[in-house]
């Protein structure tokens, strides 16, 4: 079997995982549309593993406080100043560490889940953004 088809068939198996735990037709779209099928694969399997690994899990959510909220606006300033020096610019480290503080600070439980997608969709990017670079240099 060659790479091409290994690759399908390895995405074929995580959209019909993903197809169970979403719902028919639902998968396939988030999966075979997004320029990113490969990271939202790994991801979908990762928490299938954790899931067998660990169960359901249902912490307390522990956010909110002071201390957070301090920290996000730290992250904030720190985020807009290396986006404003052309030395440093913006980085993902940055771009994540602000959105995990943002979401750290939040309480309500509406606020905090769109905060958390958002901490995943920064996840997902930057390791595409991985991924297209590491493809970049094996095909130069």
């Amino acid at each position: 079997m060659g790479k091409i088809e290994a690759e399908t068939a390895y995405y074929r198996l995580v959209a019909e995982r993903a197809e169970r735990m979403a719902g028919p037709g639902r998968a396939m779209q988030i999966v075979g549309d997004h320029l990113l099928s490969g990271v939202l694969a790994e991801v979908a399997a990762e928490c299938e593993g954790q899931d067998e690994r660990w169960s359901e899990q249902n912490h307390p959510d522990g956010t909110g406080g002071e201390w957070y909220e301090r920290r996000a606006a730290q992250a904030h300033r720190d985020f807009q100043l290396a986006g404003d020096d052309p030395d440093i610019g913006s980085r993902w480290a940055l771009i994540l560490e602000e959105e995990v503080y943002e979401a750290l600070a939040e309480t309500d439980p509406v606020k905090l889940r769109a905060e958390l997608v958002q901490v995943a969709v920064v996840a997902v990017a930057w390791a595409g953004a991985i991924d297209r670079r590491t493809a970049d240099k094996e095909e130069s």
